[in-house]
This record gives structure tokens, C-alpha cells and sequence, in this order.
């Protein structure tokens, strides 16, 4: 089906569990959408069941030029980059390629700052460092930050399969923000659909539900049909761990930073349900819906 509005997104990341339902979203809007991918084969293949006005460009970030040759008449850009390193140099250099093309909003997935102060978590500085650089871009439009906290993914894509413990340095009961990947992506569609002028330049904290590690095993228990439980280590054991199963996606800084990452205050997002048009997704209605990989 032909789009039926002017607007046209550039979707980055559009493989994943996130903007794969940042693309369906569009697309069910009849918004025409192009995506940007290393695998042109794979892409076919994740939107073959999909019907609208879909356009895959194949590409990576170390070569930008199908990029920039292709975004001239989009309007919008959803902006996913994966990697510590090189985050801010890439953002800002995407972004600066899409307005100068004439896009007028980014929506960027950046990170929540779990309240840190400055500079004292790697990851979440480096996502503000981003925002920061491409808010400073000459003659820019709209730049939209996300700002999710740990995805409920994690524990379904992340775990091995058949898993029964999970191990953190928090106490069992201390509480922890939680973001259904589905309201990211539910988020970044309504902004790239909606009303540029209604959300200008704004950021969005994104957190779903506060669970302790004590009630994560409980909802993980109950959707995998199997006892799954909890063990406390200490930062040093967590980081150890990470930094086996890490070495090769993060630098030592952002490992260090999953190790001894400690909120102040979490709490669910008081807009998000706003945002959505509906109550954010809940632990266990997350689990469920991928109750299929927790069983294996």
C-alpha cells in the first residue's frame, strides 16, 4: 500500500526487537519508511509479512555514503546507533547528514541517567555527550531524546537458555526500573507520527515498571513454568562476570558502569502513559508475550 501522508522516516537499527516495531508502526500508519541495514537479505526477510510504502538501503557506519545518498526527501529520522566507542562521533555525524538532506526531527535512543551525577557512568554520559553534540549542529531541526532504562530484553535475549539463577550485586529487595522494549518502540512511533511542534525538543525518561530482584524472579518463574531465583554477588564477582561475557561490546569504563550502577529514586515514567495513549507493559505481560524464548 502506497503511503498516504507526506512524511517519510529513516529508520536505523530496524532489525531489532525495537525497530522492527518502530517500522510496523509506521508502516500500519501508512508512513512510508526506509531503513538502513547491513543485510539487505535479512531486512526481506524481518518485513516480509509487512505490507506498505517500505524502501531498504544497505550500509553500515563506517561508510556512509548510501546513507546520505538516500535521505534526501525524508522528513524523520528514528536513530539507533549500538556501541560505546564511537556513539557520539556517529550520531553526530548522522545527524548532521540528515538535516543538512532536509530531515526535520530525530527521535534518538539514548539512555536514562539512572540520576547519576556528571561523568560518573560511562554509559549514560556517553549518550548525553551525544545528545549535546547534535543539539549543537548549525540549522538542525527537532532532536527528540528517548531516554529508556534496562530493557526487559535483557532477561529473555541475554540469559542462557534454560536459565534458573540470575545474579546482581543489589539486594533482593531493591528496587529497579524496567522498560518493555514495546513501549520504546510504541513512544518513538507516536513522535514520528504526530506533530513535530508538540514535542520540539524534548527527552523522555522511559521506564515501564520498578521491580525488585526478588519479584523479576517471580514474574520470570511464572511465565517459564520453572523456578528461577536470585543471587546476590559482589560488584567485583558482577563485574567479573560482565566482563567475560562483555569484553568484546564494551570498553572496561561501561562494564564498570553495569557493575556498579546504583539508582536514586526509580520510579515509573509519570508521562509515559501519556505518551502511549495507554498504561505502560508490565513485567510479567512482557514475559508472557516472549514466553517462548524463557522456555527453551
Amino acid at each position: 500500500m502506497a503511503s498516504t501522508t507526506n512524511e517519510r522516516v529513516f529508520v536505523l537499527g530496524a532489525t531489532g526487537n525495537i525497530g522492527s516495531k518502530v517500522v510496523t508502526e509506521l508502516l500500519a500508519k501508512n508512513i512510508a519508511v526506509t531503513v538502513y541495514v547491513r543485510d539487505q537479505d535479512k531486512a526481506a526477510k524481518v518485513f516480509a509479512n509487512h505490507t506498505g510504502s517500505l524502501t531498504i538501503v544497505e550500509g553500515d557506519y563506517d561508510d556512509l555514503s548510501p546513507m546520505e545518498k538516500a535521505l534526501p526527501g525524508h522528513t524523520r529520522m528514528f536513530l539507533m546507533v549500538y556501541g560505546h566507542t564511537r556513539m557520539v562521533a556517529t550520531k553526530t555525524k548522522i545527524a548532521t547528514l540528515a538535516f543538512a538532506a532536509g530531515v526535520k526531527q530525530i527521535v534518538d535512543l539514548s539512555c536514562t541517567t539512572f540520576n547519576a551525577s556528571w561523568r560518573n557512568n560511562a554509559i549514560s554520559q556517553v549518550h548525553l555527550d551525544a545528545e549535546e553534540a547534535m543539539l549543537k549542529i548549525p540549522n538542525r531541526g527537532y532532536v527528540v531524546a528517548l531516554r529508556p532504562s534496562r530493557f526487559m530484553s535483557n532477561m529473555v535475549y541475554l540469559t542462557p537458555s534454560g536459565f534458573t539463577q540470575f545474579e546482581d550485586f543489589l539486594e533482593p529487595d531493591s528496587p529497579q526500573s524496567w522498560i518493555s522494549p514495546n513501549d520504546i518502540a510504541d513512544v518513538a512511533a507516536v513522535v514520528l507520527a504526530g506533530n513535530m511542534e508538540d514535542h520540539e525538543d524534548s527527552a523522555y525518561e522511559l521506564t515501564s515498571q520498578v521491580a525488585t530482584p526478588t519479584e523479576l524472579a517471580e514474574a520470570l518463574t511464572h511465565a517459564a513454568g520453572r523456578t528461577i531465583t536470585y543471587k546476590q554477588v559482589t560488584p567485583l564477582e558482577r563485574f567479573n562476570t560482565l566482563k567475560v561475557a562483555m569484553a568484546n561490546l564494551f570498553p572496561i569504563s561501561a562494564i564498570y558502569a553495569f557493575a556498579s550502577m546504583i539508582e536514586i529514586n526509580p520510579h515509573v515514567s509519570l508521562g509515559i502513559s501519556i505518551l502511549l495513549g495507554r498504561e505502560p507493559e508490565s513485567l510479567d505481560a512482557y514475559f508472557a508475550r516472549n514466553k517462548h524464548a524463557l522456555t527453551v
